[in-house]
């Protein structure tokens, strides 16, 4: 199940991007200090009451330590000899950016990072100490926000990911990235755009918090990630959403050629269909009591087990997509 690190703010600014969380992502941790709550606005203090999706993250030592030293490693690189860096930095003059005081319009606070930093920025005259932490260029404070959430998920094991397109051009400076987080999180984005029956702009956030409190949402919702990492890894070269959707639409194939095995020829056609659309959780004992049309044939509890334990995360996950069609335009 996705646990993902949010960063580089305390909340979420892009609405859609939030509904898109709230639909794909079972637990996502904004890097927040405890003197960060009293910042946290109406808004976002209504999504942690209505839903489980936030969880504040709360910075140890260790990881701010961590990230202070690779940030002064980098940032002395790249102050030596901006020009190399322009291409990820957007900027052959970024140590004129970073010392514009002008632009100190960003805070770092104290608990993201340690002393050896602080000296290090000032002597630099790239920041200035406030009451919180440090007021720095947005420039820098992103780069920073990003050096500290791979330093957090070096600890934690945590995959970062953030809202902001452009701080992927950051990750040459740290030492890996989750590619096989990152296809999913761009394959499943695809997906849901495709299952939506309206731009996800045009669907209310109501509806959204609706659907994600139901009880077997998680369920669900576990099923999708399940599916779609091992669509990603397996042998099939089209990695499209709309291939995932195909494969993931057809679940009862699987109970056809059990029940073919049973010498029940067309009738498990019958059986395969109702098992997948209208039997909820039922038993194996139970599916195997359930009588076909026009006869009084029980099925056998072994084969179908197998097939309904083998195909649990396939109609999990169809059950997802389907919910996703049912979002209506606010």
């Amino acid at each position: 199940m996705e646990n993902l690190l949010y960063y580089p703010g305390f909340e979420i600014i892009n609405e859609n991007w939030l509904k898109f969380a709230l639909l794909y992502i079972d637990k996502l941790k904004p890097i927040i200090p405890y003197n960060g709550d009293k910042y946290i606005s109406e808004y976002s203090q209504r999504i942690y009451n209505e839903s489980d999706l936030l969880e504040k993250y709360r910075p140890d030592y260790q990881e701010a330590y961590k990230a202070t030293l690779d940030a002064i490693d980098i940032v002395e690189k790249i102050l030596s000899n901006p020009t190399r860096y322009s291409p990820v930095i957007n900027s052959s003059q970024i140590d004129a950016v970073w010392k514009n005081k002008n632009k100190y319009h960003n805070t770092i606070f104290s608990d993201k990072y340690t002393d050896e930093l602080e000296r290090f920025l000032i002597d630099n005259q790239l920041a200035e100490k406030s009451y919180e932490g440090l007021n720095l260029s947005r420039e820098l404070a992103l780069l920073y926000m990003t050096i500290f959430a791979q330093a957090i998920s070096d600890s934690k094991g945590i995959s970062p990911i953030t809202d902001f397109n452009n701080l992927d051009k950051f990750s040459i400076f740290v030492r890996h990235k989750d590619q096989m987080e990152k296809e999913k999180f761009i394959v499943a984005q695809k997906i849901l755009e495709l299952k939506l029956p309206e731009n996800i702009g045009s669907i209310s956030i109501n509806e959204i918090l609706d659907l994600r409190s139901k009880k077997d949402f998680k369920d669900k919702l576990k099923a999708f990630h399940s599916s779609l990492k091992s669509f990603l890894e397996s042998e099939d070269e089209d990695k499209s959403a709309e291939n995932f959707i195909k494969i993931n639409k057809h679940i009862y194939n699987e109970f056809n050629k059990e029940l073919a095995q049973l010498s029940l020829g067309l009738a498990s056609f019958g059986i395969g269909i109702w098992i997948t659309t209208q039997a909820q959780e039922s038993s194996s004992q139970e599916i195997a009591q359930k009588f076909l049309e026009g006869g009084t044939y029980a099925l056998s509890g072994v084969a179908i087990s197998k097939s309904w334990t083998n195909t649990k995360t396939k109609r999990y996950c169809k059950k997802y997509l389907a919910d996703l069609t049912k979002l209506n335009k606010a």
